[in-house]
């Protein structure tokens, strides 16, 4: 008895499109480089993935952790394959795809009967009797715009965290982005569930509104491209003031003892980035990095 066997992927996602997501998000990266980074030739990558302290912060290793998981589901997905003799069709579906998580790990029949089996299925587990979000064409469109808005919210903060927010920051962006996004979601669910339909929707929102952060830094940077140098005093260590300007407090900060390496009651020069709605955003690595040549020459 011959015996074939084939390939066969069970996510609904084709190659061509996690190939177009992944370009996407190359793209996104690079050109926010474009946009912060006047000259990149001069561009020092520890400056990118570095804090303030010479450290790999939290958020990178998160995001490291999420770009292994989603590798690992993704080439489980490919990892599908069917076996095919004269007489049985067998489908193997590996435990970490979507599929092998609802319990559908192994398909059989007889080659010509459309009457298949699926072992093993647990109908009394608790996705029992669950709505399928995935058979529903608006739920997938907000589980990839909760995907895309978690990934944007996610990298872009990871890349905006030398910028520190100067003021208070207007409350009516994240009402609005979190009310037009819950709304989007609500009117794509309609014919699902309520539970799932609200619940997906108000998600959808919430993510809306943490995505506004990053995304209103992005506008002051496109807004005002040129920063202002301003001349703040050092009244206290890490603690500086201006007449016209809201004043910076770094006195919580992780380098504590660079700031009291400063003389206090001196001017110290800040770039400035004004969004003209309220707030600005001053661009910190500049004293990052003299931070990072302080601790390297204290440890020496």
């Amino acid at each position: 008895m011959v015996k074939h066997r084939f390939r066969y992927s069970s996510s609904i996602l084709k190659t061509n499109h996690l190939l177009a997501g992944i370009g996407a998000l190359l793209a996104f990266l690079f050109g926010s480089l474009f946009l912060v980074l006047p000259n990149v030739g001069e561009l020092d990558v520890s400056q990118l993935v570095l804090n303030e302290q010479g450290n790999v912060p939290f958020e990178l290793h998160l995001l490291a952790v999420l770009l292994l998981v989603g590798c690992v589901v993704v080439f489980a997905n490919r990892q599908v394959w069917l076996e095919l003799d004269s007489e049985n069709l067998t489908i193997h579906i590996p435990r970490l795809t979507g599929l092998g998580l609802f319990g559908l790990t192994t398909v059989s029949g007889v080659t010509g009967n459309a009457d298949f089996t699926s072992t093993p299925v647990n109908r009394t587990g608790p996705l029992a009797n669950h709505f399928n979000l995935l058979q529903h064409k608006g739920m997938v469109i907000q589980l990839i715009l909760l995907a895309g808005l978690a990934t944007y919210a996610l990298v872009d903060y990871t890349l905006l965290t030398n910028y520190l927010v100067s003021g208070d920051l207007p409350l009516w962006p994240f009402v609005s982005a979190g009310l037009l996004a819950g709304a989007l979601g609500f009117q794509l669910g309609k014919g699902a569930p309520g539970a799932e339909r609200l619940g997906l929707a108000a998600l959808l929102g919430v993510i809306a509104m943490v995505a506004a952060y990053p995304g209103l830094q992005r506008y002051t940077l496109m807004n005002s491209p040129e920063p202002v140098a301003v001349a703040f005093k050092m009244t206290q260590p890490g603690y500086f003031e201006h007449s016209d300007y809201p004043a910076i407090n770094q006195q919580e900060s992780s380098i504590p003892e660079y700031w009291q390496s400063l003389p206090s009651g001196e001017p110290y020069t800040f770039f400035l980035h004004e969004s003209g709605l309220g707030f600005g955003l001053i661009d910190m690595s500049p004293f990052y990095e003299k931070s990072r040549a302080f601790y390297r020459d204290s440890e020496r």
